[in-house]
């Protein structure tokens, strides 16, 4: 009988294991799960990059406000975990 995981259930089982220096072996299916979220979440904008696109001033240093907005949208949508932005 296979389990079925959710993602945030997949996610910390994962995270114990490597917590404990456990090994862990996927099935090919759950590797595909687990390759596309780490593909599809590379692909996410940073803040700033999000900023810059909807900046209608073309600011060389980003604005406030722009960055106000591109922060609701991060939060909403996520991101990059690593940011070359400094928040």
């Amino acid at each position: 009988m296979t389990r079925t995981w959710t993602e945030a259930e997949l996610g910390e089982a994962l995270l114990a294991r490597a917590n404990a220096r456990k090994n862990t072996v996927l099935s090919p299916q759950t590797a595909m799960f687990v390759g596309l979220k780490l593909l599809t979440a590379s692909k996410k904008p940073t803040r700033d990059e999000v900023a810059r696109l909807l900046c209608s001033s073309k600011c060389q240093e980003l604005c406030y406000s722009c960055k106000g907005t591109a922060n609701k949208v991060v939060q909403v949508y996520g991101e990059r975990a690593i940011s070359g932005s400094s928040r």
